[in-house]
């Protein structure tokens, strides 16, 4: 189902933002989507660093950043696994109804750890067309959870980034009527996977 968060931090919290007069004049580097050519900052509507390897993998120092976790869905119920009663209107109403939070863990497993967390009405969700970066896929809806957690800038150097959705029950996206193939679970479901980026220092 995959394609390619109050903040809760293990360090300060009020470090994982940067003010504005931080970050004024920091450089961008434009994410481009090789299939389409799609400016994916242009894409999610979002003028931060873009964290999606491989490809944008590189971030300048000094620069905010984010990373989509995007979800595909049928845009109506096209196909339901046996068993399985939805409560939403559409499969978007669906993983809206039953996503209670999501965490994004940064520098796992280093001594500069930390978690943002979103749940409830704190969670943003952004749509778009599936087809504008995968034309040759079927009608479907992308639904990205991610790109409006804005992360503070990072020290030059590798770091890494995964997520974790969390879940009160099952929520099923429309295009498979296998339930295997189309839902995610109730409890924690880890998505996205690490993804390994680097800051580089400012030219």
């Amino acid at each position: 189902m995959a394609a390619t968060i109050t903040a809760v931090c293990l360090a300060a919290c009020s470090t994982l933002l940067a003010a504005p007069s931080a970050i004024a004049n920091v450089r961008v580097d434009g994410c481009i989507w090789p299939d389409t050519g799609t400016n994916l900052q242009q894409y999610f509507d979002v003028s931060s660093s873009l964290v999606i390897p491989p490809g944008c993998d590189q971030v300048q120092a000094g620069s905010r950043w984010a990373t989509p976790v995007v979800f595909y869905v049928a845009k109506t119920w096209e196909q339901i696994p046996a068993g399985y009663d939805p409560v939403g209107a559409t499969p978007l109403d669906e993983l809206e109804a039953h996503l209670t939070a999501i965490r994004l863990i940064v520098d796992e497993d280093t001594p500069h750890e930390f978690t943002v967390e979103r749940s409830g009405p704190q969670i943003q969700v952004k749509t778009a067309e599936w087809q504008e970066v995968y034309p040759d896929d079927p009608d479907w809806l992308l639904v990205d959870f991610g790109t409006h957690i804005t992360m503070r800038p990072l020290p030059v150097g590798t770091h890494t980034v995964r997520g974790e959705f969390v879940m009160d029950a099952p929520a099923c996206d429309g295009t498979n009527s296998a339930y295997d193939l189309s839902c995610i679970p109730t409890g924690v479901f880890p998505y996205p996977n690490t993804r390994t980026f680097t800051v580089v220092s400012r030219n």
